[in-house]
């Protein structure tokens, strides 16, 4: 059963801005790994990047690219469900759905993205093995707060985009190489059409992109209180950024509609063990 070189991945609503050396990177890992796991804590952009490499190689993989979204699957034993569903695969009754999966696939050249898997780890970890010693061809790319530890898999770390130091008082050209700024401009825009970079704001958008460590999500959700505020008052509240930082869009996930609820959402996937600082 073939999977008919199917490209699976949702279309994108928003830019990609900043981190163009680590989707070369991790496209590039890809040859030489098999399971590449992008880690980092929510609101890192490990989705976005995940998705903008997929995108990337979709040349490489001519039976198929697929995304499972683990978001929101509770149960540990729904995850290879979960895949097979992305993959349209039909659990074969006398076999189960992790052999259905590895029938499907068999030798075909294929890539899975495995999104959000850090609070079903483990059972990330049991397919991702399980289809890696069976289909020799499969590769697959995963976002988790941690690395599955499964042989062979290459972890990569994201570090936060480069961010200015607004006590530096940058120029606006200056200011344009960061990417916290840029994607802080492009999220602007959208905002507010004809935002600008001027020397009146730079000072102010080099604090926001301080403040909010580097964190694309920080900076989308700051990016869009430019409606109701400008952007020097923007800077001036963001010392209690989980409040401030949030987005009315209900096109988001609620994890992702505001910086708290990501952070709560972070901590309630924890095991109890591991809430304890």
């Amino acid at each position: 059963m073939g999977l008919r070189g199917a490209v699976r991945l949702p279309r994108q609503l928003t830019t990609f801005v900043g981190r163009e050396r680590e989707r070369a990177g991790v496209s590039e890992a890809l040859d030489g790994h098999r399971l590449v796991t992008l880690c980092g804590p929510g609101g890192a952009g490990k989705t976005r990047l995940a998705l903008a490499v997929a995108e990337h190689v979709v040349g490489a993989y001519p039976d198929g690219v697929f995304l499972a979204e683990l978001a929101d699957v509770t149960d540990p034993q729904l995850v290879p469900s979960c895949l097979a569903s992305a993959l349209s695969v039909r659990e074969r009754a006398d076999a189960g759905v992790v052999a259905s999966l590895v029938e499907a696939i068999g030798d075909q050249r294929v890539l899975l993205v495995l999104d959000n898997c850090e609070h079903l780890a483990e059972a990330c970890a049991e397919l991702a093995a399980a289809l890696l010693l069976a289909c020799p061809d499969v590769h697959l790319l995963a976002t988790s707060r941690q690395s599955l530890g499964v042989p062979g898999e290459l972890a990569w770390r994201l570090a936060a985009l480069t961010t200015p130091r607004a006590e530096d008082t940058p120029a606006p050209e200056d200011l344009l190489r960061f990417e916290s700024v840029q994607l802080f401009l492009a999220r602007a825009g959208t905002f507010q059409p004809g935002f600008a970079l001027t020397a009146d704001n730079a000072p102010a958008v080099a604090r926001i992109c301080e403040l909010t460590d580097g964190i694309p999500l920080a900076i989308e959700l700051a990016a869009g209180r430019l409606p109701a505020l400008a952007p020097e008052q923007i800077a001036g509240q963001l010392r209690d950024a989980l409040g401030v930082l949030t987005s009315a869009s209900g096109l988001l996930p609620r994890r992702q509609r505001t910086l708290r609820a990501t952070i709560d959402g972070s901590y309630e996937r924890l095991a109890p063990a591991e809430r304890v600082l």
